[in-house]
This record gives C-alpha cells, sequence and structure tokens, in this order.
C-alpha cells in the first residue's frame, strides 16, 4: 500500500472519529434538555390534558381544545403516564426514544444509500445535531415521531430491494401498519414506499412476485379503517384550515401567479435557513442539496425517491390537506440532510481532484455551525411557567388571589393541583383580548389588593405587548408592583392598590 493511501485511509479513520464525537455532542444536548425538563408550552399543555385527564376510549374521540394527534401516540403517551405517573418527564420519553432510535435508523439508510461509512456518518453528524430535531426530541408532540417512522419506513423499502424475501416484506408492511398509527406523515411516505415497490415489480422485475403487494393491500385496508374511524368528517377539520390558511401554509394553487413560486422559495429558505440554521447564508445550503439531487437523478440512485414526500407535501398543501410549515416538516429534515451531503462530497470531489486539494475536514464546516446553534441553545427554554409558579406559591400569603393571563391559563390549570399555596387561593381567570376592550375592564375590576399577576404566552406583535399593556393599565387605575419575577416565556406581578 502506497504511503499516500495510507495517509488517506488514517485521514478518513480520525475524520469519522471525530464525526462520533459530533454525534455524541448531539445526543447529550437532548439528554440535558430532556433532564432540564423545561415547561410546556401551551400547545403541549393542551394535548398533555387530554392525555391525562381522558380515558383510552375518550381517545379515541375528537380531542378537546382543538387539538389533533395520532391514536398509536397518544395510546403511547396514555400507557407511559399510567405506568410511571403524570410528570412532564414522562410524557416526554416517547419522543426522546424516537429521536434516539432516528439517529440508528438514519445510518443504517444512509449506509444502505450512499454504502460509504465517511458520507453516511457525516449525514448521521449532521442529523443528531440538528438543533430543531434535539428540541422535538423533548416536546409532547409526535413529530418526532414522525421522523422516526418515515426513516424506518423507507429503510425496510430499500431494505426489501437488498433483500428481497418474504420476511422483510412481512416486516415492511408491519413498518407501515405502525406508522400509519402513530404517524400523521406516514401515509405520505407509505404512497412512496408503494409506488417504489411497484416499479420494482412491473419495471425493474427482479425476483419480485405477487408477494409485493402483501405490505401495499396490509397498508390499504389499514388507512381505510383509520380513516374512516378518526379523521372522515372530524370536527377540528374547519378550525384547522383557518388556523394554518392565516399562517400561510397552504400552497397557492394557481401556478400561473408570482405567489405560487414565492410561496415555494419562502419555504425551501424556511427549510435552509430556520430548520438547517444556514441564516443568510442558505442559498449554499440549497445549492449543495441542488447538487446532490442533480448526481441522485444523473446517476440513477436510487435514493431520488427521497424527493417524492417533498412535492407530495406541496401538493397536499395546494388542495389544503396538510400545511406545509415548520414542525409539520420536520420529517422532511433528513432528507433534505442526505441530498445536501451528496452534494457537499459531489462538490468536495471535484474540487479537491480538478482544482485544488483540499483537506477533508473542511465538510465538516456544516457541523460545527449546528455546534454553535445546540450549545447556545441547550438546555433550550420557551414559557416557563413553572418556575412563576414555583415562586407565587413559595411567597403567597392566605388571603391574596392570582390573576392568570387568557392565553396563560391551559399552561396554569395543568400545573396548579402540583402547588399547594396555590390551590388554596382565590383565581381569577382573564378573558381580555386586544380585540375587546372592554374585557379588560371587566378583568381590573375583579383584581383586589395583593393579587399575583400571571403571565404565559404573551400575545406579542412589532411593539405591541399584550403583558406590557395590561400592567400599564393597572398602574394607570392606582395599583403598585411591589414584587417582579421574569421569566423566560412567563413572568409575574405582586400588585396592591394605593391608599
Amino acid at each position: 500500500m502506497s504511503s499516500d493511501l495510507i495517509i488517506q485511509d488514517r485521514d478518513t479513520i480520525n475524520y469519522i472519529r471525530i464525526l462520533k464525537v459530533f454525534i455524541c455532542i448531539g445526543i447529550l444536548a437532548a439528554i440535558v434538555n430532556y433532564i432540564y425538563n423545561r415547561s410546556l408550552w401551551t400547545d403541549e399543555a393542551m394535548i398533555s390534558t387530554n392525555i391525562i385527564n381522558k380515558n383510552y376510549r375518550d381517545l379515541l374521540r375528537p380531542l378537546d381544545m382543538n387539538q389533533v394527534a395520532p391514536i398509536g401516540f397518544l395510546l403511547i403517551e396514555k400507557t407511559l403516564v399510567n405506568l410511571f405517573g403524570n410528570n412532564d418527564w414522562v410524557l416526554r420519553i416517547f419522543p426522546l426514544v424516537s429521536y434516539f432510535l432516528s439517529i440508528f435508523i438514519f445510518y443504517k439508510l444512509s449506509f444502505l444509500l450512499f454504502n460509504s461509512s465517511k458520507l453516511s456518518a457525516t449525514a448521521c453528524c449532521i442529523f443528531s445535531l440538528n438543533v430543531l430535531l434535539i428540541y422535538f426530541s423533548s416536546e409532547v408532540k409526535q413529530y418526532s415521531s414522525d421522523v422516526l417512522m418515515s426513516l424506518t419506513i423507507f429503510y425496510f423499502t430499500f431494505y426489501v430491494d437488498k433483500i428481497r424475501s418474504k420476511k422483510s416484506l412481512t416486516i415492511l408492511a408491519a413498518v407501515g401498519v405502525a406508522a400509519i398509527w402513530i404517524s400523521n406523515i406516514g401515509i405520505v411516505i407509505l404512497f412512496v414506499s408503494c409506488s417504489y415497490l411497484l416499479y420494482l415489480r412491473f419495471v425493474k422485475q427482479k425476483g419480485f412476485n405477487k408477494a409485493i403487494f402483501i405490505p401495499i393491500v396490509v397498508w390499504m385496508i389499514t388507512f381505510l379503517i383509520y380513516y374512516s374511524l378518526f379523521i372522515y368528517n372530524h370536527p377540528s377539520k374547519s378550525y384547522m384550515i383557518i388556523y394554518w390558511s392565516n399562517s400561510g401554509s397552504f400552497l397557492p394553487n394557481n401556478v400561473l401567479t408570482a405567489d405560487f413560486y414565492k410561496f415555494i422559495y419562502f419555504k425551501i429558505g424556511l427549510i435552509f435557513n430556520y430548520m438547517f440554521r444556514f441564516r443568510t447564508y442558505w442559498h449554499f445550503g440549497l445549492l449543495f442539496f441542488i447538487i446532490g439531487l442533480i448526481s441522485a437523478i444523473k446517476n440513477k440512485n436510487r435514493f431520488v425517491l427521497l424527493i417524492f414526500p417533498i412535492v407530495i407535501h406541496f401538493c397536499l398543501s395546494a388542495i389544503k390537506l396538510y400545511p406545509f410549515d415548520t414542525r409539520l416538516i420536520l420529517y422532511q429534515i433528513p432528507l433534505f440532510i442526505i441530498f445536501f451531503v451528496k452534494g457537499l462530497f459531489v462538490a468536495y470531489d471535484f474540487i479537491d481532484k480538478q482544482i485544488i486539494r483540499i483537506p477533508v475536514y473542511l465538510i465538516l464546516l456544516p457541523a460545527f455551525l449546528n455546534i454553535y446553534s445546540v450549545i447556545k441553545q441547550t438546555p433550550y427554554q420557551r414559557q416557563e411557567v413553572k418556575k412563576s409558579l414555583d415562586y407565587i406559591n413559595s411567597q403567597i400569603k392566605v388571603g391574596e388571589s392570582i390573576y392568570v393571563y387568557r392565553k396563560g391559563i391551559v399552561a396554569f390549570n395543568f400545573y396548579a393541583d402540583k402547588y399547594k399555596n396555590i390551590q388554596n387561593s382565590r383565581i381569577i381567570y382573564g378573558a381580555w383580548k386586544k380585540t375587546n376592550m372592554d374585557s379588560l375592564n371587566a378583568d381590573v375590576a375583579k383584581i383586589q389588593n395583593n393579587t399575583w399577576i400571571l403571565f404565559s404566552n404573551v400575545y406579542e406583535m412589532n411593539e405591541w405587548s399584550d403583558e406590557k399593556y395590561f400592567i400599564d393599565v393597572l398602574l394607570s387605575k392606582g395599583f403598585n408592583i411591589i414584587d417582579t419575577r421574569k421569566f423566560v416565556g412567563s413572568s409575574c406581578y405582586q400588585v396592591t392598590i394605593n391608599k
């Protein structure tokens, strides 16, 4: 073996060792977030209230507060609560485990596609260090399991192509059934998987018989049952369409308008800017993604299949069946990473061989950027209402009241029974909305001497803040602030009346 090859092998070994360390950093960040046990924010508190207060049968019916979640996810969460108790860390076990399993499956999938430990480890490193994936690993929502199920379906779809056995088809069928129950996005990935299986049967035709229809038929029957029981005529459908329409999450369906292309451009920018943290340099991320996609198409690599869920999701968005926005497209992060990493290595190989020799470690730059974001945002905090409640509970005296800001009521009610002094206090539930100032006067009239004001999930827009406006009104009405504590996403005030 030549000295150049020995050096290259040594560089590759050291490169992969560094990647393993980086992957461990991502895992450690997820564990730190989990142990930190941040307060549930409003959406989490809503879904968790349903999980805690409803029995198994009731969870099969439409949820309260317009919440929607896969039935399998709800039943898993309910079982964990019944086994280990009503605690935030219990509710977050399943998302955390989903994140850990996703790292393992993603590496297996990457290696199956790339057949290169260097490319697979690089992709896995960027995946494990993604800030959003780490954040959702400790959020009581189904988005972490969306990622797990989509990766698992793709892995076993390509595994079927590689192994070509009835056992692999049976495993794929079982994985698909689980995905339908656990993940809202599972049916999209299964549609792509089904198309690939039919391609193998009728176009590629290498050793596949009628057994390939087993998973397809099983998935169709399972989805029809699930759809008829839990999706058809769902009472929250109209609310969800209005909510996501107001959020600008549906693709305009007229391809002749500028809005159609602006939407696609903005959402692609959202993925590379917000989800990948490339910020103003997100066009470079898009460039490498395009290079990877072109390479896959040119070389007829099967991982070009991974682009289809993205296209399908845009189509579903256009007909208002599934919004294209932030957490709902979390499952697409690993799909983008695979094309991005492939493009990164294609560009590296071209420059290294045709222009100038460059160290392979330069490819680690995206990983370093991710590490910076991970360290900066660990432990993650959002609406730390528990800290406000801890303080109020330690300071409140007999006879004092608590006013709860309207948008913070759900989180307050979720935690209130854990605080003895708060339980024994008079609670005033706010009703004030910016669009109804009469309700503000009604709320202020209920506030007496020595009242605690609790804020979380505060509405803020531009220079407007509900919290600041409400406190200013109290001051103008003759109240004094005698104590204040501010935390991330939550705050509390003790007010008294001037005499």
